[in-house]
């Protein structure tokens, strides 16, 4: 008889025209509507190349090499558009301060950088004239191609020559960069956040080279020109998992967490099926010769499996229709779907249990409540979802759906999966309680007739 009720009772639920509609088509709907809608967010114009204009008043050899390294080199940022996959962080245009300001006024550039000499201080220190000097010949041997001939056939750079040969550090520059900005803005940002980088790059070459040449025997002048020349890779880049991290799954995991927590709607049914005050069929089921007990695990099995059903295609529309890379570990996310979906449903068992409401308020205020915690997860409208973790973080951690789409956005985002099954341990335990107290609620209750 338990296997027969179980059997009957996935059989009707997947009859009931609700479960139709809320488990499958609207997740296919709107996972849908997303994609077409913000499946590029965060994709399209996450990032351009920024125009800006340089005003060289005192020549700076070094901030032409380090810049050129970053616009070609490993600092560029990659795409799918220019050819070789590399996008220029900046578009450097090298012109006198009229041009720049025309240029600026126009739009033709975001900004302008302006290379100034070192402060009339520095100037009349004896090492910086030195400076100044070095600096002066080598800009001259680049010119007339003399500085060839110190060349590393390897590594085709002028480093080793530098470090070996110029000593001290003297000859890296010793300019200040100022900027003009028309008005505010990421684009504006970006040259400043280059500009600081240059600035501390050049304080950094400075001392790498003068390290360099306090060493007795002579043997840190290599590494350090390989360093500076980029054939050391000094900075690693790691791979934590293949799937995307962009602010578009942020909606998609909490579709699918919200596909979990509407199997409350199914949960309630349950709990109005088992309480003769309240139903016809809860009535006669109370007359049959199958224990309380019984009645409600074969219940929740049957919708725990129905419902998992739906969560499972859920997910197999978004990652193969849809095209939704989850990374490696989408049997991780199968996994966290259904779990999310059985509390979900407990959720809902509970809440049914609650009080001798009818069944259509039970349903409107399980309604309120599901749509109250996908709000606060980020469903509708993500950013409140910081501010709720920036004014009551005890909300997101208790929140079912915030718990199920956290859980997802660890398995993008972390090289192992400890907070993932944090969050696993914690949908576990508030199925536990939900079942528990839904149980309690439900089992002992004696009708004076049926």
């Amino acid at each position: 008889m338990f296997w027969n009720t179980m059997k009957y009772e996935i059989r009707r639920n997947f009859r009931t025209k609700e479960v139709i509609i809320w488990m499958i088509l609207f997740p296919v709907v709107m996972g849908t509507l997303y994609k077409f809608t913000l499946g590029n967010l965060g994709k399209d114009n996450l990032f351009s190349t920024v125009p800006a204009a340089v005003v060289e008043n005192e020549k700076d050899q070094l901030f032409h090499w380090i810049m050129d390294a970053m616009n070609n080199g490993s600092f560029s940022e990659e795409n799918d558009i220019t050819e070789g996959g590399k996008k220029p962080l900046m578009d450097l245009t090298y012109t006198d301060a009229a041009n720049a300001i025309e240029m600026l006024k126009h739009g033709d550039v975001k900004g302008i950088i302006y290379i100034d000499p070192p402060d009339e201080e520095t100037k009349e220190d004896p090492q910086n004239r030195k400076m100044a000097e070095i600096m002066d010949m080598i800009n001259q041997m680049a010119e007339d191609g003399t500085l060839a001939q110190y060349l590393d056939e390897e590594s085709n750079n002028y480093v080793s020559y530098y470090l070996s040969d110029m000593g001290d550090g003297n000859f890296i520059s010793n300019t200040k960069l100022s900027v003009m900005f028309k008005s505010n803005g990421a684009d504006q940002s970006m040259i400043k956040r280059m500009s600081d980088m240059y600035m501390s790059m050049q304080e950094a070459s400075r001392e790498l080279a003068a390290n360099a040449a306090m060493s007795e025997d002579g043997e840190d002048v290599g590494d350090i020109s390989k360093a500076m020349s980029s054939d050391v890779p000094y900075i690693k880049e790691l791979e934590l998992t293949k799937g995307d991290t962009d602010s578009f799954l942020i909606y998609m995991y909490n579709l699918i967490a919200m596909v979990g927590i509407f199997g409350s709607m199914s949960g309630l049914t349950i709990a109005q099926n088992l309480q003769a005050n309240l139903s016809p069929q809860a009535a006669r089921r109370s007359c049959s010769g199958m224990t309380k007990s019984k009645q409600v695990l074969a219940d929740l099995l049957a919708y725990y499996i129905s419902h998992s059903v739906c969560v499972i295609i859920t997910i197999t529309f978004i990652t193969l229709v849809l095209g939704v890379n989850f990374g490696e570990r989408l049997p991780l996310v199968y996994l966290g779907g259904i779990l999310g979906g059985i509390m979900g449903v407990s959720f809902g068992y509970f809440i049914g249990a609650v009080g001798k409401m009818s069944y259509g308020a039970k349903t409107g205020i399980i309604m309120a409540l599901n749509m109250t915690l996908c709000f606060m997860s980020g469903l509708m409208v993500p950013g409140i979802k910081a501010m709720i973790i920036k004014y009551i973080p005890i909300l997101n951690e208790i929140n079912p759906v915030a718990i199920i789409s956290d859980s997802f956005y660890y398995l993008s985002v972390d090289a192992d999966l400890t907070r993932f099954w944090g969050k696993m341990v914690i949908v576990c335990i508030l199925t536990v309680i939900f079942v528990l107290f839904g149980f309690l609620m439900t089992r002992r209750t004696k009708y004076a007739s049926l």
